[in-house]
């Protein structure tokens, strides 16, 4: 597996899956420094890893492609003659890929709670490797990060899967836009972002719950500004709130429409980031910062700990009724600001700190 000359990755559905996987495209990159490294993705996950130094080349796979432009795309896959194809998606589908591509080694992640995928996996890949969270739940073990679990899939053949920290490059110009943005807007003081997905309508929210939220963390000491970020399949939660956020003189910076690469650097310019469970967990992970995640009560056990911000400092919470929840989420702001400050303050400056907790 050393001597690898050519690696092939498929990853080809969200992007919160994709930024979870960098800690294995890393190591491989590490492991095989001389090999050339395909990723194969989504017309979204394409402009999430541009230009980053781990990956040679990227190739778009679109599921809306049909014919002749998915013939072209196996076509170029298969001239590479890769010599191993790690499958991160696990789906048969991506599974029928790789053998169509063909490669002597096909690595592939799996659920063995999907009984088709498993038969495929079996057939279609000389290595699967299944998930182990069935079986830490069953037998009340710590439920293992996904990006742990995909960095099996490197040790499955030999080669050396470390944890190390999520990637997310942003280009100097989208910084350079994130920081005009908040000097123009009057924010001098990292602020706090939180990304306003339809999940925070769930379990029982209203959407003066959510303005309230916004409210509390806008009183969080320190004196930080809210900025609002909302994705594009997000439109429910925008249209719920837009009244309340248009009534207010000095409500959160409401920001929409966001590319990736500037959302990326918009979060990379914050001082703490709140969310439920989506990829603004793991684009925060990506970017070093602070991040509150607010899980699901009903499977906090394993959301949690499955798809928790990694190598940064964090809180993980289940989500409460509001008002109490509301309470909840901006003490855990408000203290994981102090407890990071305190942290770089002891540490002369060093942002990558990996404490986190979970209530």
């Amino acid at each position: 597996m050393h001597r690898a000359r050519e690696v092939i990755a498929l990853r080809v559905d969200r992007i919160g899956d994709l930024l979870v996987t960098t800690p294995a495209l890393r190591n491989l990159r590490s492991a095989i420094p001389g090999a050339r490294i395909t990723l194969v993705t989504s017309p979204l996950g394409a402009g999430v890893l541009a230009g980053w130094d781990a990956i040679d080349t990227i190739e778009v796979l679109d599921p809306a492609d049909r014919g002749a432009v998915r013939a072209n795309l196996l076509g170029r896959l298969r001239r590479l003659r890769p010599d191993v194809i790690f499958a991160f998606t696990p789906r048969s589908s991506v599974y029928l890929l790789a053998k169509r591509i063909g490669a002597p080694l096909r690595v592939g992640f799996g659920y063995q709670a999907r009984p088709l995928d498993v038969a495929a996996a079996r057939c279609l890949l000389t290595h699967p490797v299944f998930s182990r969270v069935p079986e830490a739940v069953g037998r009340a073990r710590e439920v293992p990060h996904h990006a742990d679990e995909l960095l099996a899939l490197l040790r499955a053949v030999g080669l050396p899967g470390e944890p190390c920290p999520m990637e997310a490059p942003i280009a100097p110009s989208e910084r350079t836009w994130a920081d005009a943005l908040l000097a123009g807007s009057g924010i001098v003081v990292p602020p706090i972002v939180v990304h306003l997905s339809d999940k925070w309508l769930d379990e029982g929210w209203e959407p003066g719950d959510v303005v309230a939220l916004l409210d509390a963390l806008a009183c969080v000491p320190g004196g930080r500004r809210v900025v609002a970020t909302v994705g594009p399949a997000d439109a429910r939660i925008r249209r719920a709130l837009q009244p309340a956020l248009d009534a207010r003189q000095n409500g959160p910076l409401v920001l929409e429409h966001l590319t990736f690469g500037r959302w990326a650097a918009l979060i990379a310019a914050s001082g703490l980031v709140v969310s439920p469970d989506t990829g603004a967990i793991h684009l925060a992970s990506a970017t070093g910062r602070p991040v509150v995640g607010v899980y699901a009560a009903h499977r906090f056990h394993v959301l949690s700990r499955q798809w928790a911000p990694w190598m940064v400092p964090h809180r993980a919470l289940r989500k409460r009724h509001a008002p109490e929840g509301v309470d909840q989420i901006a003490q855990a702001a408000s203290s994981l600001l102090e407890e990071t400050a305190q942290a770089r303050q002891m540490s002369g400056g060093a942002s990558r700190l990996r404490a986190g907790t979970r209530d």
